[in-house]
């Protein structure tokens, strides 16, 4: 039959004028010359499992859905009666069929995935959580430093040269008894007066250890200690502390001694530098101490020797 199209506003429908059925099959050759045909009966066969209710399909027995409205009915009713004779009165036999449940609600099922993503967030949010925390104390911390640093105000002990002598100074050989010079070295006596002051003014300093340096042309020639300490020291007061510094054979090299004659020799002034190295306590109150090194440098222009006077100093 041919088929007949109608335009349809909008779209376009085809329209059949009766039911499509496959077209009847004839008879097929079976390749000896003759024909064969189909006769074998196929039987309906049902998927429906014994644990949904159902029972395996037998040929003859009547299939649900199929027939008359009013065999499918006496089929259920048929089907009740025999479900409520064997199931024990006050309880109702209902077909197992299974149920979805969301898996967020109590009691639903919960997949491999979800339960190992729970598993992966408690690390994550300990982790967070102490990340926080740090940072917290460290904020908490600096506040406090800072509240503490404005209100104090602290300041490390300051050095001054109040005066210097340079006694006595020379180049000589460095020799060894019984054998030959092995190089020039530096003899001289040095004293100086320094003052330590405490530039706070409420804050409490304590002086444990004191020791200055003497250098020339960048090189130590001399070492000495402060004493008396520990030193203790109120807001906005001093200490004077004398220093000798007795400078026996310090190795020089020939550079650094001929610059030591052309300064005695030529009338001065004689450049040397003092390093100290304190070892501070500063007491914000009474339970907070707070120790700490300090280096304070000096540069000290003077007289040639013996009487080498102080010209300037700067610290």
């Amino acid at each position: 039959p041919r088929y007949r199209y109608e335009r349809v506003p909008g779209e376009q429908r085809m329209r059949i004028p009766g039911p499509v059925q496959a077209p009847p099959m004839g008879p097929r050759p079976t390749g000896n010359g003759g024909y064969r045909t189909n006769t074998t009966r196929v039987e309906r066969v049902t998927t429906i499992k014994q644990d949904d209710g159902g029972a395996p399909y037998q040929p003859g027995a009547p299939v649900p859905g199929n027939g008359s409205p009013q065999q499918q009915q006496q089929q259920q009713h048929h089907d009740h009666q025999g479900s409520t004779s064997h199931t024990p009165p006050g309880r109702h036999r209902h077909p197992r069929t299974p149920r979805r449940t969301p898996a967020g609600s109590p009691g639903g099922y919960v997949s491999p995935d979800r339960g190992r993503e729970k598993r992966r967030q408690l690390p994550a949010f300990c982790f967070t959580l102490c990340c926080i925390l740090f940072w917290l104390a460290v904020v908490v911390v600096g506040v406090a430093v800072l509240t503490v640093y404005l209100y104090y105000r602290p300041q490390p002990p300051k050095l001054r040269v109040t005066d210097a002598s340079l006694n006595a100074g020379y180049v000589d050989e460095l020799t060894v008894p019984g054998g030959p010079a092995r190089g020039l070295a530096l003899n001289a006596d040095l004293t100086v007066l320094v003052a330590i002051t405490s530039p706070n003014t409420k804050v409490k300093m304590v002086l444990w250890y004191m020791q200055l340096d003497l250098y020339f042309e960048g090189h130590r020639i001399g070492t000495s200690t402060v004493l008396p300490a520990p030193l203790f020291e109120e807001p906005r007061t001093y200490a004077l502390r004398t220093v000798d510094f007795v400078v026996s054979e310090a190795p020089l090299s020939r550079e650094d001694a001929i610059a030591w004659r052309n300064g005695t020799v030529a009338g001065g002034p004689v450049k040397l530098k003092l390093v100290g190295k304190f070892h501070t306590q500063l007491n914000f109150g009474r339970w907070l101490p707070y120790k700490y090194w300090v280096y304070p440098r000096c540069t000290l222009w003077m007289d040639p020797p013996p009487n080498g006077g102080l010209v300037r100093a700067r610290c």
